[in-house]
């Protein structure tokens, strides 16, 4: 009896590597589908060699780049195979929220899968192959021993995004090691925003609610008796997996003079993604006008600022929440920057809603 594969459209060979080497040792076939322009719909109804898949995990970025949204594709799947198995990745995160994952179920998916590395397999690959697995039925994912596959694996400049996981999970490691956990941390460090928080400026531009990575520093090696070279490291786990982040989202934390924000306001607090996205782009939402920016037109889009302040009017949550808000809907295709230069952030950058 054949038994059913895993098919994969994911954004790089990093990837596609990694998924193989990790399904093959569990003795899972795998195909790459093409990536040539054409929907997964047509790709799957074109060739029979994939019929006996049981799942499909596909890169939200990969159907961004040819024109398709996630629910767009999801539902079409979902009409013309009903009992694979789909999930979505978001390749360049260490994680994806719990609104994140409610969102792609929503929208048909069985889950959302984070990025992986195949530096720190067991951890970062073990819980999404478990997912996956539950689609095609062999023996559970043995997420322990996936090194000695991946650790075979020759495979140059994964990329930044890639390499961005791999010290969010060195220094995840590093933490653990000193029996601290992630939670643990992150508490801490909340507990620093009560005094840590402020307007600030830096060469005359003004950053809302954030605090000074240094002063964090001093605070976990205060509190949590780390020492400043371990606060560091657990700073970087913390930005890696989405509880901080830096407010023009360009600087590792460091004890040095750099801003930051919270992604939440609150220890697992989550705004469901479905709602606020929809009352965006509401006739009340936020306001769309055309702009001009180095003589080129941008039509019906908005800037980072008028966004937050609707969510933190809305919503009632803070500034480094709602811009953890705006980058989820990017992370998930919703919307974009109008140049496809920035993430998204508080200040007078012009972001659109994607129309597809």
């Amino acid at each position: 009896m054949t038994k059913p594969a895993a098919l994969l459209r994911l954004s790089t060979e990093h990837d596609q590597a990694v998924w193989r080497a990790a399904l093959a040792y569990h003795d899972v076939p795998s195909m790459t589908l093409p990536d040539d322009g054409r929907s997964l719909v047509e790709v799957l109804g074109s060739d029979s060699r994939y019929d006996p898949a049981g799942a499909l995990v596909v890169d939200v970025p990969a159907l961004l780049a040819i024109g398709h949204s996630a629910q767009r594709v999801a539902a079409q799947i979902r009409r013309m195979r009903p009992q694979l198995g789909l999930y979505a990745r978001l390749p360049g995160r260490a994680r994806v929220t719990a609104g994140q994952r409610a969102w792609a179920r929503f929208h048909g998916f069985d889950d959302l899968l984070p990025g992986s590395s195949a530096r720190h397999a067991a951890a970062s690959l073990g819980a999404p192959l478990a997912s996956v697995m539950q689609s095609l039925h062999p023996a559970e994912a043995d997420a322990a021993r996936l090194g000695v596959a991946l650790g075979k694996l020759e495979i140059r400049a994964p990329g930044a995004g890639h390499a961005a996981i791999d010290r969010a999970f060195e220094a995840k490691s590093e933490t653990e090691r000193a029996g601290i956990p992630l939670p643990t941390l992150a508490d801490s460090l909340r507990r620093f925003r009560v005094h840590g928080l402020a307007d600030r400026t830096y060469r005359g531009q003004a950053y809302r609610q954030c605090f000074v990575a240094s002063e964090a520093v001093q605070w976990l090696d205060r509190e949590a008796g780390l020492g400043r070279e371990l606060a560091v490291s657990a700073g970087r786990m913390l930005q890696g997996f989405g509880v901080i982040h830096h407010v023009v989202r360009e600087r590792e934390f460091a004890d040095a003079m750099l801003y930051f924000r919270f992604d939440a306001d609150a220890p697992g607090e989550e705004v469901e993604l479905e709602p606020v996205a929809n009352a965006l782009r509401a006739a009340d939402g936020v306001p769309l006008r055309d702009r001009v920016y180095l003589g080129r037109n941008y039509p019906r889009c908005f800037t980072g600022t008028e966004a937050v302040d609707w969510l933190v009017g809305r919503l009632g949550v803070g500034v480094g929440h709602a811009e953890a808000i705006g980058q989820r809907l990017m992370d998930l295709g919703l919307l974009r920057h109008v140049a496809d230069a920035h993430e998204f952030m508080d200040g007078g950058y012009f972001y659109a809603f994607r129309s597809f």
